[in-house]
């Protein structure tokens, strides 16, 4: 089996038994070596820790699909914030859910649907620096540096829609 269907396997396993998949989980369900999903991960703590690992669980357990209603699907991030008892956020652990489950918890997908937004948010703060770096970088109208070109008004149109339509 290879490693790829081997992590479908034990996240799908998890799933079932748990309603959700924490990374933590997926390291621990792969720490035998009789896991099928064992080799996704690097075991040699020399070379990796344990945070190293839920990383690497974080990335499997995005770019797999699991069988939910004998249908394929991708699980989302759910953040997991809890407010400790002097009032303040803290974030934990989040876990993953197939969107067909999270759609039907209003405030699970409110979560998700935050963390798109936040994530959006970081893109577009990305994206405006690297434009002014572009601008600055213009001499004579034409671009010192030898980047792609980019259609700035274009992209801009898109991030006020894309920001306009999560609002």
């Amino acid at each position: 089996m290879d490693i790829k269907k081997g992590v479908q396997e034990v996240v799908n396993k998890i799933y079932v038994e748990v309603g959700e998949v924490r990374p933590s989980a997926l390291v621990e369900a792969a720490r035998p070596k009789s896991s099928p999903a064992h080799n996704a991960f690097e075991w040699d703590d020399s070379k990796a820790g344990e945070e190293y690992r839920l990383i690497q669980a974080r990335t499997w357990i995005r770019s797999i699909e699991i069988i939910v209603d004998e249908q394929p699907e991708r699980l989302i991030h759910v953040p997991s914030i809890v407010r400790d008892k002097d009032g303040k956020l803290n974030e934990r652990e989040g876990y993953y859910k197939p969107g067909s489950v999270l759609i039907h918890n209003r405030d699970e997908f409110d979560v998700a649907l935050d963390r798109v937004r936040n994530r959006m948010d970081s893109t577009v703060e990305s994206y405006e620096y690297l434009k002014s770096l572009a601008a600055k970088s213009k001499v004579g109208g034409k671009a010192k540096s030898k980047t792609k070109r980019v259609n700035f008004r274009q992209a801009d149109r898109g991030f006020a829609q894309v920001r306009a339509a999560l609002s």
